[in-house]
């Protein structure tokens, strides 16, 4: 392996630590303009926006915990094995992307879920949708 192939799994190491940061700020804080899952279930109240990020911490720190191991497999490659094939980049960048894309697709789904819930149980408290404007 070449240094320069370390350069997928770095890259995904800080996306996946601004995500973590993303969803450990939106759990708990109001809603943002600028960043967090924009879905129509997590725009809908504040509420939602806290379930879904909350409930989708866990798939952020898997995709930090994908990005962190592929980094170190990177390193031990690149300096422990000497006549490695040359395709062995190839399947490591591979498995990443696919592993690390997993992840986040099952982290917007989970926040996804988590966000219906939420407004499921605001409708069924309240009796009005959540997020639906007067007069519309």
């Amino acid at each position: 392996m070449e240094p320069i192939d370390l350069l997928l799994p770095g890259g995904l190491l800080h996306a996946a630590l601004l995500t973590v940061v993303i969803c450990w700020a939106g759990r708990t804080g109001e809603r943002s303009t600028l960043i967090g899952i924009r879905l129509w279930s997590t725009d809908s109240s504040t509420a939602a926006w806290q379930a879904g990020h909350r409930a989708a911490l866990g798939w952020a720190r898997a995709m930090l915990g994908v990005a962190a191991v592929s980094f170190a497999v990177g390193l031990a490659l690149l300096e422990g094995v000497d006549d490695l094939p040359g395709s062995a980049s190839v399947w490591h960048a591979v498995g990443t992307v696919a592993a690390f894309l997993a992840c986040g697709a099952l982290m917007v789904r989970r926040a996804d879920q988590a966000a219906k819930q939420t407004l499921l149980a605001e409708y069924e408290e309240t009796g009005e949708v959540p997020g639906a404007r007067a007069g519309t």
